[in-house]
């Protein structure tokens, strides 16, 4: 929901300025910038303050990793799209990859040290 409200707030800035390329580029950079900022927001409240109970929580990784492979895969070969928004893109993926190992790697470590509660111990 997050990414779809900020796509919808990108196409509708663009059309305020009447679709200026350089207009379009700014905000979908700033778009690209407030979903850097989600994912690590997410990122800290999933594995650090809410780790109990958002433990098995793995399908947003899932749903961003795809999202940003379809968006570069259809988009890395248009010329009207600026190298930099290609490059924040490309790097956001990669960080979406690194996080999702990082987060299998921690619930790992948690559950082999049972600091996450299971069904037989509530």
């Amino acid at each position: 929901m997050y990414l779809a409200t900020l796509l919808n707030l990108t196409i509708w800035v663009s059309q305020i300025y009447n679709r200026n390329p350089q207009s379009s580029t700014d905000v979908s950079t700033a778009a690209l910038s407030l979903v850097l900022v989600g994912i690590i927001i997410y990122f800290v409240s999933e594995n650090f303050i809410f780790y109990s109970s958002m433990a098995y929580t793995y399908l947003p990784w899932f749903v961003l990793i795809f999202a940003f492979s379809g968006i570069l895969s259809k988009n890395y070969n248009r010329t009207d799209i600026s190298n930099q928004n290609k490059s924040f893109e490309l790097s956001l993926l990669i960080i979406c990859c690194i996080l999702f190992l990082i987060r299998v790697i921690l619930f790992t470590i948690r559950y082999i040290k049972r600091k996450i509660p299971t069904i037989r111990e509530p």
